[in-house]
């Protein structure tokens, strides 16, 4: 019984490792020409509350220090984990490509 606990954990364990990128939704980023990349959903919104007070304007690492990446419009993306008001994406191309993080939903754009 033991074994075939073993054998069976480390089925799904190759199982998880084995997803590949393909199998994910892509797409493109796009909608302003430098697309910002946040650490995280809460990142995201900690960096919009900074740009909305205008902070960016006189401490530009105030909101850097909190971006995973930058980049241009049309870069191709893995959508990771689709929410409601962040989508987390994997770059797959470009200077930034396997960066990892969040982007407001509208975006990404499924191709």
């Amino acid at each position: 019984m033991r074994v075939s606990l073993i054998l069976v954990t480390a089925a799904l364990s190759s199982i998880a490792l084995a997803s590949p990128v393909s199998a994910q939704i892509t797409g493109v980023l796009t909608g302003a020409s430098d697309i910002y990349v946040w650490k995280d959903a809460r990142a995201q919104d900690d960096g919009f509350a900074l740009i909305k007070a205008g902070t960016h304007k006189t401490n530009p690492n105030a909101v850097i220090r909190l971006m995973a990446c930058m980049v241009p419009d049309g870069t191709r993306a893995a959508l990771r984990n689709p929410g409601l008001s962040a989508h987390e994406v994997l770059i797959l191309d470009g200077k930034a490509a396997g960066c990892a993080g969040t982007v407001p939903p509208g975006l990404f754009k499924r191709r």
